[in-house]
């Protein structure tokens, strides 16, 4: 039996955007009702599942898998915190946005959360 957490809670919102913004790119709020790539060390609200010119989809909550940078011990799954790191990687850091961990693939450097 395989476990899966895709879908559960998802919440997706779609804002406008500068320029067009990759699926995978996690992002900030810009200003009222826009968002943009978010910056290293900083938080971030989500990250696009969908983009055209001028918009962005983006899921806020739920179960994502997305890269990381550093190392992740085992004991760090459950709560934690992440920043954006560099190249648009996550990062354990006290000041960022709290998550829950629940799997980390070392060999590909990709980590699934719960935001």
């Amino acid at each position: 039996m395989r476990v899966s957490f895709t879908g559960i809670g998802e919440t997706v919102v779609t804002f406008e955007s500068d320029k067009k913004l990759e699926v995978g790119t996690l992002v900030n709020v810009a200003e009222s009702g826009k968002v943009a790539a978010a910056k290293e060390n900083e938080k971030f609200v989500g990250i696009v599942v969908n983009a055209t010119e001028h918009e962005a989809s983006v899921q806020i909550k739920g179960y994502v898998k997305v890269k990381f940078e550093g190392t992740i011990e085992a004991n760090a799954l459950g709560c934690c915190n992440m920043c954006l790191g560099k190249e648009g990687k996550l990062k354990l850091s006290d000041k960022g946005r709290e998550v829950l961990l629940l799997d980390v693939n070392t060999e590909n450097s990709e980590i699934g959360i719960f935001m």
